[in-house]
């Protein structure tokens, strides 16, 4: 591969970094796709001048990138490109979030932004137990954002005021101030582009520093797109960056414990992290829960070092059950939520059996004597379906317009041999059992055409007797 094509996919892939995570109260708004795209623009021609300058018009010079010559140049490009995008997208930006843990109503009075701009305004009423969000950002080069927005309680005298700080150089800051009786706690506030969480509550009611609610609106609606190649070649650089606060995790105080299937098999990058995109079947914070019917997806991501981390390279549609840390990816610009899990990765269940239903359904997974799925209508609606008993199919499982089918093994009959066997099944004209003999041993036994049968089933010293018609 020669230099100029080398680049040239290079760009490429650092223009289409940016992800949308499709979660709800999303940052994007016209103005702000419009300066994407118009760095987008800018960075193109950027790096196409540096390319020609080592093309010589793409047939005097042949450049093969290998070894250290490769890294370097690649590491030019890179802090080249993310320097030049500086210019012209926000260095600094802050979103607010404001969690009402009172039981009155919050009032917006005043709001300032003493450096930066307000993107997107806070609302003019939280009520009990909801939150509100704004957000801010830096204009200009090299310079930061900071703000205070001021809510009056209803009834109460004196005003709440929440204070962000995020400068282009020194560290981040957050604080707030209440009216007698009440006060403010927050978490969060690291990184350029970072989140804010504000409580406020009463003084003599502890609160948790964790926001739920807010975790679970933003949860995505539907799966991220996988690792690439590059993806995975570049966790080397992006992680500890993002460890050193340049875009980066933000910590939610929030730990997370969910059951769900990998939407595709572990993938593992060079900075020694797993990366698992998960469809939830489940997922509790603080005893709240994603609404039952609400298909929500989370990425997991497992550091190296961890108990999970052994337990990690989980393979697709396999169900999985984890808990850990949640925190906040702010690194592309949105904010992408993700579960670090440290307790060992568990596998939930057996694997589904083989039946026609594979083909057709999806999230299969086995619950105890159940077989659940997720199977498609004839209409082309999804709908949850579980066939009870699933052991006792004696035949193919189908997905019959959206339900589970088999055709089942008929119950074994009564007798007083169940008090002494177990392991009880019917193949045909035949009553198997592993039955217990007078020594106490189990042993396995069959009764033939047992439909004939005239009198009590009873276990004979570990075999099966009855009286024939």
């Amino acid at each position: 591969m020669t230099l100029i094509q080398y680049a040239t996919n290079l760009l490429s892939v650092i223009l289409s970094r940016r992800r949308d995570t499709r979660s709800a109260g999303e940052w994007k708004d016209p103005e702000n796709l419009s300066r994407t795209m118009l760095c987008r623009g800018v960075l193109t021609r950027f790096l196409w001048r540096w390319l020609v300058f080592f093309d010589f018009g793409n047939s005097l010079l042949r450049v093969r990138l290998r070894g250290f010559a490769a890294r370097a140049l690649f590491l030019l490009l890179f802090c080249l490109a993310s320097l030049q995008l500086a210019e012209c997208s926000a260095a600094r930006s802050v979103k607010v979030i404001i969690k009402n843990d009172t039981d009155r109503n919050m009032t917006f009075i005043s709001g300032k932004a003493a450096h930066g701009k307000v993107t997107k305004s806070p609302p003019r009423r939280i009520p009990p137990s909801g939150f509100g969000e704004l957000f801010a950002e830096s204009d200009g080069v090299a310079t930061g954002t900071e703000g205070t927005v001021t809510y009056r309680l209803d009834a109460v005298n004196g005003t709440a005021a929440f204070h962000w700080d995020n400068p282009f150089v020194g560290s981040n800051s957050a604080n707030g101030s209440a009216p007698h009786g009440y006060q403010v706690s927050q978490i969060g506030d690291k990184g350029n582009r970072t989140l804010v969480f504000f409580s406020i509550h009463a003084t003599n009611h502890a609160v948790a520093s964790c926001n739920p609610d807010w975790i679970l609106a933003h949860l995505g609606t539907h799966a991220e797109e996988g690792l690439d190649g590059f993806d995975e070649v570049i966790g080397f650089l992006t992680t500890p960056l993002k460890r050193m606060g340049i875009g980066g995790w933000v910590d939610t105080g929030c730990s997370a414990t969910a059951v769900g299937w990998p939407v595709r098999d572990a993938q593992h990058s060079t900075d020694g992290f797993w990366t698992i995109d998960i469809e939830l079947q489940q997922l509790s914070i603080s005893g709240r829960s994603v609404p039952p019917g609400k298909q929500r997806y989370v990425r997991i991501e497992v550091e190296p070092k961890t108990p999970a981390h052994n337990s990690a390279s989980a393979k697709a549609n396999r169900l999985i059950e984890f808990h850990g840390r949640v925190l906040i990816d702010t690194h592309h610009g949105d904010e992408l939520i993700e579960v670090h899990p440290w307790d060992p990765i568990k596998l939930r269940g057996p694997n589904p059996p083989g039946g026609s239903y594979t083909q057709v359904c999806r999230d299969q997974w086995v619950d105890g004597a159940s077989l659940r799925a997720v199977c498609r209508k004839r209409d082309g609606a999804w709908i949850n379906t579980t066939l009870a008993n699933f052991a006792r199919c004696r035949g193919d499982i189908s997905d019959q317009d959206g339900r589970l089918s088999c055709p089942f093994a008929p119950q074994p009959p009564n007798g007083s041999y169940k008090q002494s066997c177990r392991n009880i099944s019917t193949d045909g004209t035949n009553l198997r059992a592993a039955c217990r003999k007078r020594n106490g041993q189990f042993v396995n036994t069959a009764l033939n055409n047992y439909g004939r049968c005239a009198s009590d089933i009873s276990n004979q010293d570990g075999s099966l007797r009855c009286k024939m018609r």
